[in-house]
């Protein structure tokens, strides 16, 4: 015996434009932003929202912003400077690389830092 279904009433797959797609992956990756949150509101499967994000990323041309790249290493002269201050003298935790942009700012970024957070960090220095 064949057993089939009928499904009538409105058709439950919505289609979003482009330009919705990025405000929604705006929304969802936005700095303190979830986007599980997002996509319970919008009723779509984060799954989505990641495939978005991913296809926006590389139509942009920044898929590989994420890539390791290896960049030129300075040695500094070691000329005598001002002692230490205090939280300088504290033990070092982890492995970690120190950036240093002139005009007295550092940044110290250790292992296990988020990636955006690094690049957010990064790029409002810039």
């Amino acid at each position: 015996m064949t057993h089939g279904v009928l499904i009538t009433g409105t058709e439950r797959r919505r289609t979003f434009t482009d330009q919705e797609k990025r405000a929604i992956v705006a929304e969802a990756f936005a700095a303190g932003a979830s986007p599980t949150d997002v996509a319970r509101r919008l009723e779509i499967g984060t799954g989505l929202l990641y495939t978005w994000r991913k296809k926006a990323l590389a139509s942009a041309g920044e898929a590989g912003v994420c890539e390791p790249a290896f960049l030129p290493a300075v040695v500094a002269d070691m000329a005598p400077r001002a002692p230490p201050a205090a939280h300088d003298l504290e033990p070092r935790r982890c492995a970690a690389i120190e950036i240093d942009f002139g005009a007295g700012v550092k940044v110290r970024i250790e292992a296990g830092v988020p990636k955006d957070v690094i690049a957010a960090t990064l790029k409002a220095l810039r």
